[in-house]
């Protein structure tokens, strides 16, 4: 199962972090896998590619994170995390088995 922390500050979602494997199709197969990689690929695109909002990612063998510098915070960026957040949301109705969403407070 792939797990989704949703990470919030002030009601607002500053970041996320990405782990595991959904199991539902072989690595390399996985639909929903790759549904999910492909948005935060392009999570990570626009906000530090397109908007410059020096995001910071890290990504390690089991774990993707995003997270938006407070300090750097725009609308434009909260939109596009907000639009993260309402997607996997979807996916996860879509493949309840497959995908879990967490929220968590920032301690920022």
């Amino acid at each position: 199962m792939t797990t989704v922390k949703l990470i919030k500050s002030d009601g607002n979602i500053v970041g996320f972090d990405v782990s595991g494997h959904s199991g539902y199709a072989e690595s390399g197969s996985d639909i929903v896998c790759a549904a999910i990689s492909s948005s935060v690929s392009l999570v990570e695109t626009i906000l530090n590619d397109s908007f410059g909002a020096g995001a910071d990612v890290t990504v390690d063998p089991d774990t993707v994170s995003i997270t938006l510098m407070l300090s750097k915070s725009c609308d434009k960026c909260r939109s596009v995390l907000e639009a993260f957040e309402r997607h996997m949301l979807a996916l996860s109705e879509e493949y309840p088995k497959y995908i879990k969403i967490l929220e968590v407070q920032s301690n920022a």
